[in-house]
């Protein structure tokens, strides 16, 4: 990758700057590397014995000594600009070297990036070589991502552009990485491969074989002014064949936008329990903070497992045999808990008690409920008739429950009524039914209720401590601490204490109105042998039940939508990208654009101006401001063509 000899011209007609010349002498000593002996744009020949002598030295150790002066690094570069620009235009063994002097300038860059001339020069070097990279076609596989939206990446999109190809997957995934438009919310940054993964998914589902993107008027156009004096600072333009440049669009931003936001939501909750516990990334807490489609194995079969043992119907554990059967063996805090009860409802299971409802978080030794659900309960559960309908029926089943087990009779009467609540969905009748189920496991108390309690209105309180009566006859006995119960609801629903005792004798067939019956303590009627239910009564029953629910559905209204909190809200938000001259995102896209060339025929600039949706003056002059604002000079200059400064451009570069 070196010129030797004596001879070789370079376009200024100069001796070729980077030609090492055996004539010139080299000095005996070998002076230090990092010492600088050079001017701004060296030449071998003009170099002293000493510098020629540094380089030979540097050129023979492996050109890697990190602490090199950079004038070696680029007297070294300057042989690469040119047998890549100059030789390889006409000779083929110079063209079959260009993968080469790529790799070599690649790994230049990993040793010597920090320089940012040497860097700038040698990134915009790789990126003006692109098509020859890329040839005819864009390839299966997209060029890796940066947020510097590599040339490659758009130029394999911009001629899927021409030839009316959709955008597969992987080449939208690359896009949505480094396009700097699109910003990344914290939430994706955190977890780049479940970002991925997911946006694949979603992109696939969505939009099939891809979007198809417009041909639109902005073409893409690659220069380069070489570092070399030997170019005589000409800049260099290479064909692109009218390839459409969609940096310039703005339409196929607000797709991908959409589906970044998707993920963003999804992957939130995931990026928070990350952000708090990175050693616990791989744990089943973690796992199921994910969407479905990104469970690891293991969890998924775990969870495939619980879903095949429920089927259809209930099935009663202890929370911590639930946790323990998925593989989590971690502390139950509510957060993780309502982490499981969502991951859950992503198979169709749900659980009582009702964590994402509100109820308390059980301990490990606690039993729970899980049942078949569908998608659509952990919305109607927060409507206000099912609300109404959880409060009769908690009440109810204190009742039923306060001498001891809940007699079949109540419990089938209880199980009648849910189904006939036709003012609530199947899924919600369903949810009632396993809360049913959980209240003979654990019957709410009434301290528990007090809180629901309290906001009903005094006409909903006289029906409902009436139909609770009622219920408390079913199995044809009063017992002492059922009218106990019942005496303390009716007092928490301000209810008379007088009226429970008429409401038991009406509930019983007895005359209302019976003064003994109202001071009598426990007052109750024993029915002997089996019970035969008055289906009449329970008719009646349950048409008082639909009234009572009625009443209080006014109350319980419909819950609105949770606020997120300040951590959420962070999480979603969009991770700013670095702005040019402080100019806000649309802008900054433009001035990015206009530094891809030297100058621009004004006709090109109104093409990418209309592409972006911007009035072309209007942003000429809002980015000299900001430019003169900065550097106190302009970096657009003339009219047609329109000329880019080169000093304040390489300020910008910096």
């Amino acid at each position: 990758m070196l010129y030797l000899g004596s001879d070789l011209r370079a376009a200024n007609g100069q001796v070729d700057p980077a030609l090492i010349d055996p004539r010139y002498p080299l000095s005996a000593d070998v002076p230090e590397l990092a010492t600088r002996q050079m001017d701004y744009w060296p030449s071998y020949t003009a170099i002293s014995d000493s510098a020629r002598r540094a380089y030979i030295e540097w050129l023979a150790t492996g050109r890697s000594d990190p602490t090199a002066d950079i004038g070696y690094v680029f007297l070294f570069f300057y042989g690469l600009e040119r047998r890549a620009l100059v030789d390889a235009a006409s000779d083929p063994a110079a063209k079959a070297d260009l993968p080469a002097i790529e790799a070599e300038v690649r790994r230049l860059i990993a040793i010597y990036g920090q320089n940012r001339s040497f860097r700038r020069y040698a990134s915009s070097f790789i990126e003006f070589l692109a098509p020859h990279r890329l040839g005819d076609s864009p390839g299966d596989q997209p060029p890796p991502p940066s947020r510097d939206f590599s040339v490659e990446l758009r130029l394999g999109l911009g001629r899927m552009a021409m030839r009316g190809k959709p955008v597969p997957t992987s080449w939208a995934v690359a896009w949505a990485l480094s396009d700097p438009r699109l910003k990344l919310p914290k939430a994706l940054q955190r977890c780049p491969l479940q970002f991925e993964t997911l946006f694949a998914k979603l992109y696939t589902e969505q939009f099939g074989e891809g979007i198809k993107l417009p041909v639109n008027r902005t073409k893409i156009r690659l220069s380069y002014r070489p570092a070399s004096s030997g170019f005589g600072g000409s800049e260099l333009s290479v064909d692109t064949d009218g390839i459409p440049d969609i940096t310039a669009v703005v339409a196929p931003l607000k797709k991908l936008e959409a589906l970044i936001e998707k993920c963003a939501s999804a992957l939130a909750p995931y990026s928070r329990f990350v952000g708090k516990n990175p050693a616990q990334a791989t744990s089943l807490e973690a796992a199921l903070l994910l969407p479905r489609a990104l469970w690891p194995d293991a969890t998924a079969a775990a969870m495939q497992g619980l879903n095949e043992k429920i089927q259809d119907g209930l099935r009663v554990m202890t929370i911590g045999e639930l946790v323990s059967s998925l593989g989590g063996s971690a502390s139950l805090t509510r957060d993780r808990l309502r982490s499981l009860a969502h991951a859950l409802e992503e198979i169709n299971v749900g659980i009582e008690p009702d964590i994402l409802g509100g109820a308390r978080t059980p301990k490990a030794d606690d039993q729970i409920i899980l049942f078949r659900c569908a998608r659509e309960d952990a919305a109607l559960r927060q409507s206000g008739s099912y609300q109404a309908a959880s409060v009769t029926l908690d009440l109810a089943c204190s009742v039923a429950s306060a001498d001891g087990n809940p007699h079949p009779n109540e419990l089938r009467l209880l199980m009648k009524q849910i189904d006939s609540w036709v003012q609530l969905s199947e899924p919600q009748r369903k949810r009632l039914r396993a809360r049913l189920r959980m209240a003979i496991e654990a019957p709410p108390s009434l301290a528990a209720l007090r809180g629901k309690l309290d906001i009903i209105p005094a006409d909903a309180r006289r029906a409902l401590a009436h139909l609770l009566s009622t219920l408390a006859q079913v199995d044809g006995t009063v017992s002492p601490a059922e009218v106990r119960l019942l005496e303390r609801i009716y007092k928490a629903l301000e209810v008379d204490a007088q009226a429970l005792y008429t409401d038991l004798h009406i509930a019983a067939g007895a005359p209302s109105a019976t003064n003994t019956a109202a001071t009598t303590t426990t007052p109750s009627r024993h029915v002997t042998g089996g019970l035969s239910l008055d289906m009449a009564r329970i008719e009646a029953l349950q048409r008082e039940t639909e009234q009572v629910a009625t009443l209080l559905s006014s109350v319980f209204i419909d819950a609105p939508a949770s606020v997120e909190s300040e951590e959420e809200q962070d999480e979603m938000k969009p991770v700013s990208e670095p702005t040019l001259l402080g100019l806000d995102p649309e802008h900054s896209t433009f001035l990015r654009l206009l530094l891809t060339r030297s100058s621009w025929q004004r006709q090109d600039l109104v093409d990418a101006a209309a592409d972006m949706e911007l009035m072309l003056d209007g942003a000429l002059e809002r980015i000299n401001e900001a430019s003169f604002e900065q550097f106190d000079e302009a970096l657009i200059e003339g009219d047609d063509p329109v000329e880019i400064s080169r000093d304040v451009s390489e300020k910008l570069a910096a």
